[in-house]
């Protein structure tokens, strides 16, 4: 084994064995996984795959780290390793080989930029400064075949083809869960709110209904105090209904044809008997596709529209289909929540 395999070992068993709160949760990754296999298949012939065993974001220095395989035509790979590489045998394992000595100049900015970019559109966060090919082991590909042992990136391929294809007698009682892409399932919010136990630890205080056409959930209790789905354990308590909203209806649109109808969401507020209260209705159109909710907003402050006018940009730039912002006020007694919605394909 050579020095540069001992190192790379070395250092891919640190990341192993040091899951960070920055790395990518399961569901999450899977997602990232998807939609990366997807849009470079389409823009790049040479692209055969990708298997991704972990990715993360270390926010002291910005960078957006990718550990695991790429898969690539045996020919491309070969000119692209001479290339940069001149008389230098190519290395027979693929732990000896990154994706970083195969590329460089446009073409690696070129897929930085949509690695990063489908990063931020998934994980909510802001587009990452750095980001880099080193983790990424090359296993060449011969004639377009990937590797039959490789049973992990066969199903994932398999899970792509069947995605895309159109069942036009498909209705949305009888629609699969795809089981990617949930807005919320990563934020820390709504992983507070289920490790506390959800619907089932504080059904005294929130309510919530969904059909075909329409997903209500409402609060009655105090509008502030109690941490119910916040990220740091804040008390801004009915303001975190929107939260609890994203938290509850896109795991729902995940496995239901609908698209929010977010020109007409119907917000209000109150106070009855003593308690604050606050109700969401959300109605939903029947779809072909898939759709997801997602939502910035602040009590008595509004943080404006930017942020969500810019994932929607970034969701459309990377071929999926996104409506809004839409502005949406709450007034009561508590004062006034301003929230901005769009909606998106998974």
């Amino acid at each position: 084994m050579s020095l540069r395999t001992t190192i790379k070992k070395v250092l891919k068993e640190e990341l192993d064995n040091k899951k960070g709160i920055n790395d990518l949760d399961e569901s999450t990754l899977i997602t990232y996984q998807t939609l990366l296999n997807k849009i470079l298949k389409k823009k790049y012939d040479w692209f055969k795959g990708i298997r991704l065993d972990k990715v993360g974001i270390n926010e002291k220095v910005d960078y957006l780290y990718l550990k695991g395989v790429i898969f690539v035509d045996e020919d491309w790979g070969g000119n692209q390793w001479v290339e940069y590489n001149y008389t230098k045998p190519i290395p027979d394992s693929k732990e000896d080989l990154s994706f970083g000595d195969m590329i460089s100049g446009g073409l690696s900015k070129e897929i930085q930029n949509k690695i990063k970019t489908i990063y931020s559109v998934i994980s909510g966060e802001k587009l990452p400064r750095y980001t880099s090919f080193s983790w990424l082991d090359v296993e060449l590909v011969h004639d377009g075949k990937i590797n039959e042992q490789d049973d992990f990136l066969l199903s994932l391929m398999k899970q792509i083809m069947d995605t895309n294809k159109e069942n036009k007698n498909e209705t949305p009682t009888e629609s699969k869960p795809l089981g990617i892409g949930v807005v919320g399932s990563g934020w820390k919010s709504c992983k507070a709110w289920n490790s506390k136990g959800g619907l089932s630890k504080w059904g005294d205080k929130i309510q919530m209904s969904k059909s075909s056409n329409n997903f209500t959930i409402s609060y009655k209790g105090p509008s502030s105090g109690l941490s119910i789905a916040h990220a740091a354990g804040g008390g801004d308590t009915i303001h975190q209904l929107y939260n609890v909203l994203i938290c509850e209806i896109n795991p729902f649109l995940a496995t239901t044809k609908a698209k929010p109808n977010i020109d007409n969401i119907q917000v209000s507020g109150g106070k009855e008997g003593g308690k604050s209260t606050l109700k969401i209705s959300v109605p939903l159109e029947s779809s072909d596709e898939h759709y997801q909710l997602d939502r910035r907003g602040g009590w008595n402050h509004d943080p404006g529209s930017s942020k969500m006018d810019e994932k929607c940009k970034k969701i459309k730039n990377s071929g999926g289909k996104c409506e809004g912002s839409v502005r949406n006020v709450a007034s009561g007694p508590f004062g006034k929540i301003t929230e901005y919605f769009i909606t998106h394909t998974m």
